[in-house]
């Protein structure tokens, strides 16, 4: 499976825009573009969908004890050079939607290290709620106090984390690439 994973995203790398699918994003730096997020491919690849279904939806399920939909699905790529993400909550993102409650499982297609910008996460901040942010991101001052975790994983990881789980990760300084699944979910 991770050997799957780890090809999944060198394929999903090398697939054209298509218009009414799924749906790539890039980051502008000063020599290029740089591809950073695919989203909404789901329905558009049968080894995720089925990794998704039989095993990744099954497994948050089990843990949150109520079924859960899938929200969002993207692969983020931190190439390297790749920018950072400022510290943040994602419920702040949802905050406008019905559901209360979101939960993300990630899934990772390289190993994460410092060097090439892995995630890092604030133990038991969640339990703090939507703490004070500026444009999305937490504020300096909190960051500040925080007590960040380096989350040092490799493709054979999955790690869930809900909504209100603050997280960043700084940017790409290796000459490898850094991609990490995201797929969020709601009750």
């Amino acid at each position: 499976e991770a050997k799957n994973i780890v090809n999944c995203a060198n394929r999903f790398y090398n697939l054209p825009e298509v218009k009414n699918s799924y749906m790539k994003y890039y980051e502008n730096t000063s020599n290029d573009r740089i591809l950073s997020r695919m989203e909404y491919f789901y329905n558009y690849d049968n080894f995720i969908k089925s990794l998704i279904d039989t095993k990744i939806t099954p497994t948050l399920t089990t843990i949150v004890g109520e079924d859960m939909s899938l929200f969002k699905d993207k692969l983020n790529w931190k190439l390297p050079g790749g920018g950072a993400f400022k510290p943040h909550q994602d419920f702040e993102a949802w905050s406008d939607f019905p559901p209360q409650y979101y939960a993300t499982c990630a899934m990772f297609a390289d190993s994460c290290t410092e060097e090439n910008g892995c995630l890092e996460m604030v133990e038991n901040a969640d339990k703090s709620g939507i703490l004070k942010n500026e444009n999305g991101c937490i504020d300096k001052e909190l960051v500040d106090s925080f007590d960040w975790k380096k989350v040092l994983v490799s493709p054979t990881d999955l790690v869930i984390f809900n909504a209100l789980v603050p997280h960043k990760s700084e940017p790409n300084k290796s000459n490898s690439t850094r991609r990490v699944f995201y797929f969020t979910y709601n009750k």
